[in-house]
């Protein structure tokens, strides 16, 4: 059998090799797919031999396959490949551009299970790697218990995928600021380090341990917008409430809200009430729901106690009702200060009494109960004793009552109808008159 001619040399500088096409029977300078050029033959042939690769490129069978190019030496189907075959179990040697299992023990490559000290087995490439291949949607991690590029860190093991150095860490690492890099956090329900923990489950970032945590340790609390421990709530997460180690935005049943100190409070500072219908602590307590400061509990009460009156001014528990630039009359069935005293009760708006500014059942001598005003109101100069402002019934002497009018002499003809203060005669009984004509008693 006949050999093609090669190598044939051209121009002194171009050097072709020819090769046998057994089908058309023909010396070809390029074996075409799926044929390869096989130079101890002189012949374009299907499957290279033993130690020798098919390189589809090149479409040669080639003694060694071209590392640059990132090709491999398969020798399950003798032919340059990447990434190296998944069966048989193989990986890509970077030191000999072979596919092997496992890698062999030369320089300074090592063998870890399957690939040298450094580089982990890459399912994805079939390569042994320094850094785990990233292909889009897939993320792969370097597993150091397992020597492989992983997508998910073992579960049993304390350790999270970490997507800087693409690696399995018992630590997630903390910022770097000379990388830009942030904080990240252990989240075990991922098994990731993440730079947000989760809010399904409902976990918190915790600086020291890096760790996320459904509930934040002493003294810290879990801020809902940051999903970290935080030592103090920011303002747009509220107040920080002890009994949950959550900051939260209503303060739980029997603790209130405190502005300054950004923290749910058993008890109200001084200067500031504890309002039950907000669970807050307030400056001033509201007037819908009315309820009134008590300054000895630092409680907004809808009822003072006793000697003390709600006051709608000062949204306070005061001794005093005020007076000024108007008169607020003290209440005592309900404790409050009142611009106008609820029937039966009268104010007192006479400041030479000691009653001044209460509602009371009575009214002292020379006033009378006002039932439109419900105040205890003067009578007239001349009258002691009167049911109204003109019904007068005594006079002060030298004044006789006519008509519940004080005149300072009785009408002609007014007879005993006009009555003075003449004393009533104590042995008889008799009541006396005021004469006009002499004005005596008589």
């Amino acid at each position: 059998m006949g050999r093609c001619p090669g190598p044939i040399i051209i121009n002194s500088t171009t050097v072709i090799n020819t090769f046998g096409h057994e089908q058309d029977r023909t010396c070809v300078s390029f074996c075409v797919s799926p044929l390869f050029a096989q130079n101890s033959s002189r012949l374009c042939v299907n499957y290279c031999p033993q130690m020798e690769f098919a390189d589809s490129l090149l479409r040669l069978c080639v003694a060694a396959c071209d590392g640059q190019r990132r090709l491999y030496a398969d020798n399950s189907t003798n032919s340059c490949v990447y990434p190296c075959p998944i069966l048989p179990d193989t990986f890509a040697d970077n030191s000999t551009y072979t596919c092997v299992s496992p890698c062999p023990r030369i320089g300074v490559y090592n063998c870890t299970n399957s690939c040298p000290d450094g580089t982990w087995a890459d399912n994805i490439t079939r390569e042994c790697r320094a850094i785990c291949t990233l292909t889009s949607p897939l993320i792969q991690y370097a597993d150091n218990y397992t020597g492989r590029c992983v997508l998910y860190c073992p579960r049993n093991l304390l350790t999270y995928a970490e997507n800087i150095s693409r690696s399995c860490v018992a630590q997630c690492p903390s910022a770097n600021t000379s990388l830009s890099t942030p904080n990240t956090f252990a989240d075990d329900s991922t098994k990731t380090c993440v730079v947000k923990c989760p809010s399904d489950p409902w976990t918190y970032a915790e600086n020291t341990t890096r760790t996320c945590m459904f509930s934040c340790p002493n003294n810290s609390f879990g801020e809902n917008n940051t999903r970290q421990c935080v030592q103090n709530c920011s303002y747009w997460s509220a107040f920080a409430d002890n009994s949950t180690t959550f900051c939260v935005m209503t303060c739980p049943e029997n603790s209130f809200a405190e502005n300054s100190s950004m923290r749910c409070l058993a008890q109200c500072p001084p200067g500031s009430y504890a309002d039950n219908s907000t669970w807050r602590c307030v400056a001033r307590c509201p007037s819908n729901p009315a309820l009134y400061g008590n300054t000895n509990s630092s409680v907004c009460v809808i009822n003072c106690p006793n000697s003390y009156y709600g006051d709608d001014s000062s949204r306070t528990c005061s001794m005093n009702c005020p007076t000024t630039p108007t008169i607020y009359f003290a209440y005592d069935p309900t404790h409050r200060c009142y611009l106008k005293c609820l029937y039966p009760y009268f104010g007192q708006p006479n400041n030479s009494y000691s009653t001044y500014g209460s509602c009371q059942t009575y009214c002292y001598a020379g006033q009378y109960k006002n039932i439109t005003t419900t105040r205890c109101e003067a009578c007239l100069m001349q009258c002691t004793q009167c049911v109204s402002l003109l019904g007068c019934q005594s006079c002060i002497v030298g004044y006789y009552l006519y008509n519940g009018t004080c005149l300072n002499g009785c009408v002609s003809g007014s007879g005993s109808s006009c009555v003075s203060a003449c004393p009533t005669n104590n042995i008889t009984g008799t009541i006396t008159y005021a004469d006009p004509i002499s004005s005596s008693c008589v």
